[in-house]
């Protein structure tokens, strides 16, 4: 939704559509920790950067060990906070624990 002000002759005015994709936050094994999508705006375009955070349940024994994705691109699978960028499909990024 926005605002267009009319000049004096015809427009025309064009809305443009982009392609946006879900991503669902995993943890393995359940009860290991949690993952979070930081940036909160999912569905997401090809390409966007997003930002993810894995905290592990340290009570239950367990540390953050990596992330996984079947698309995309990881700033640093191994660090529990880092980036994430949407590949053109929908896609679960799974964070790994282990104890």
């Amino acid at each position: 939704t926005t605002t267009f002000t009319m000049p004096a002759q015809n427009v025309t005015v064009t809305a443009n559509f982009v392609r946006v994709y879900n991503l669902t936050m995993v943890e393995n094994p359940v009860g290991g920790g949690n993952a979070t999508d930081l940036t909160n705006a999912s569905p997401y375009a090809a390409g966007t950067l997003v930002n993810i955070k894995a905290v592990a349940n340290t009570t239950g024994g367990y540390h953050f060990a990596n992330w996984t994705a079947p698309a995309g691109t990881f700033g640093n699978a191994t660090a529990a906070t880092t980036t994430f960028t949407m590949p053109a499909q929908n896609v679960t990024v799974t964070a790994n624990f282990v104890k």
